[in-house]
């Protein structure tokens, strides 16, 4: 007589093997989406450290000791800066003075920026620059040393230098970076 259909236990070696193979399948998916996720987690955090020595550094040494109606035009506390930039931009490629401001808003690092004068007809432009960004603390450079906020207005007078202290998603330690305002001709005097 024939012999019709499987034993019990090659269905349980059968359904044995299949689980095998189905588990490691699984596990090397789930391994290399972490991989996915740390490279991408290193790429965030690349492109935020090149963006802070380069063109953000670009920025604050190009900051501009504009005249508005209250003095001179910089304003930064410690989870934003805003200053007038004479740097070239590709936002805004026909140039000129632009209001610059660097913050997280939303859980984004945004810069936002403005045609200067500031007339009806100026334009503004928010760029999202980061979504891996947690915070950003700025500190100011000024003849007693480093401090949280510095408003030009006031001071009538810009900052030596700016610093950054950005904390990116998932890291323990945030990346600092320091710049010095080069083009200020009315720096805080010592």
């Amino acid at each position: 007589m024939g012999r019709r259909g499987f034993t019990l236990i090659e269905l349980v070696l059968a359904l044995s093997l299949a689980a095998v193979v189905l588990l490691v399948a699984l596990s090397s998916a789930r391994f290399a989406a972490g991989l996915w996720e740390s490279g991408q987690r290193t790429a965030d955090r690349d492109w935020i450290e090149r963006y802070f020595t380069s063109v953000f550094q670009s920025e604050v040494a190009s900051i501009f000791p504009y005249e508005g109606a209250d003095g001179v035009v910089f304003s930064g506390k410690a989870d934003r800066v805003e200053f007038v930039s004479a740097g070239y931009a590709e936002s805004l490629p026909w140039g000129g003075a632009r209001l610059v401001e660097y913050a997280v808003e939303d859980g984004s690092l945004v810069v936002k920026e403005k045609t200067l004068p500031d007339s009806d007809g100026s334009i503004t432009l928010t760029t999202e620059l980061s979504r891996e960004v947690e915070g950003v603390s700025f500190s100011y450079l000024g003849a007693s040393g480093w401090v949280d906020s510095w408003e030009g207005a006031e001071m009538n007078a810009l900052p030596k230098a700016v610093a950054a202290s950005v904390l990116v998603k998932g890291e323990q330690k945030p990346l600092q970076f320091s710049m010095p305002v080069m083009l200020g001709m009315r720096n805080v005097k010592e």
